[in-house]
Order: structure tokens, then C-alpha cells, then sequence
């Protein structure tokens, strides 16, 4: 089943960056997508929300988990 920004377990929190710290490495946009079971425009929205609170981070061609609490 796909994963919906609305859910409590994605909305307001660091769900990306929980797929980043799981799979040890920086990523691509495009690793992190395949993981992370959004439609793509929730990918997209939290991946925005999350890089500016800090919880990841973008090396511009990878992305990896940010330094914010969460």
C-alpha cells in the first residue's frame, strides 16, 4: 500500500530522513523515492519541508540525514 503525507507516521516528522539513516549511505532523490512508498508530489513536498527543518540534508546530487532533533 502506498504511503500518503497525511499519515502521523510521515506528516511533521522525519520520515525521509528515517529512510536515509536506514540505508546508511547518501542517497539520490531517485533511491530515497523508491523507499520512501510516497506518491510523488508528497515525496517532493516532504523532502522540501524536511531539508528546511534541517532533518536532511541536500549535497545537491545526494541527500543524507540532517543534525535537526527529531
Amino acid at each position: 500500500m502506498t504511503k500518503s503525507r497525511q499519515d502521523d507516521d510521515v506528516t511533521g516528522q522525519p520520515y525521509l530522513a528515517a529512510h536515509l539513516h536506514r540505508i546508511g549511505t547518501p542517497a539520490s532523490a531517485e533511491a530515497l523515492f523508491k523507499v520512501a512508498e510516497l506518491p510523488v508530489a508528497d515525496f517532493y513536498k516532504q523532502l522540501a519541508w524536511e531539508v528546511a527543518q534541517g532533518h536532511v540534508k541536500d549535497n545537491q546530487t545526494t541527500l543524507e540525514p540532517g543534525h535537526a532533533a527529531g
